[in-house]
């Protein structure tokens, strides 16, 4: 499964490729939809369809529909990916290593994202996401929560309120916990980075994810 900013790297090149020409924000948002589950506690089959195609993804009239078919889509072709590549097996043994990979390939593609203008997008809630989540709080602090992540890129502090929601209750302890898995998955990164095979692979399946799915 790829991160925040893999979907929104992938999602922006193909606004500019098979997908020119739809509704951005729509699709952007869509895209980066489905991973509200955590906070919000889905069940990941209600945000992620299964066996999604290119083709079914053109097919789609609804621009927000069709960024969570990419979203699922994009995650159906990573784990493929990193099984062929065998890149589990090339880890390191740290825990939650298959995790801190996502955050790794969204500091590499952090810094090839320079215009960041798509931000904008997410200063607005869609009708679509309000049928799945009444909680309008809950919209909210996701889509600031994605902003800060998207401008500032992966730091404890972002991570931090992203992975807030995975790590159990430890009571009055609570934000020394998340403090300390947001900086122990950023000290997992800088680890994960020393592999340079690793990197190699990652950044081949982003920069030839589009010619690769239109073949």
């Amino acid at each position: 499964m790829a991160a925040p900013i893999g979907h929104i790297y992938l999602a922006l090149q193909m606004l500019t490729g098979p997908l020119n020409g739809i509704d951005e924000q729509n699709f952007l948002i869509g895209t980066s939809f489905p991973d509200i589950r955590y906070p919000a506690k889905l069940p990941r089959q209600l945000t992620h369809a299964q066996n999604v195609t290119l083709q079914g993804i053109l097919k789609e009239q609804d621009p927000f529909k069709q960024g969570m078919l990419f979203h699922a889509f994009v995650d159906q072709q990573h784990g493929k990916f990193i099984k062929e590549q065998g890149i589990e097996a090339l880890l390191p043994r740290i825990p939650h290593a298959t995790g801190i990979l996502k955050g790794v390939e969204d500091l590499i593609l952090f810094k090839k994202m320079p215009n960041r203008s798509f931000l904008r997008h997410f200063d607005t809630i869609l009708e679509q996401e309000r049928r799945f989540i009444p909680q309008e709080s809950l919209l909210r602090d996701w889509h600031i929560a994605l902003q800060n992540y998207f401008f500032y890129g992966p730091t404890p502090q972002t991570i931090r309120n992203l992975i807030r929601d995975s790590i159990p209750d430890f009571g009055p302890l609570q934000p020394l916990a998340e403090n300390g898995a947001a900086y122990g998955f950023m000290l997992g990164t800088e680890i994960i980075r020393l592999n340079d095979e690793i990197i190699k692979k990652i950044d081949a399946f982003y920069q030839n994810f589009i010619s690769n799915i239109i073949k």
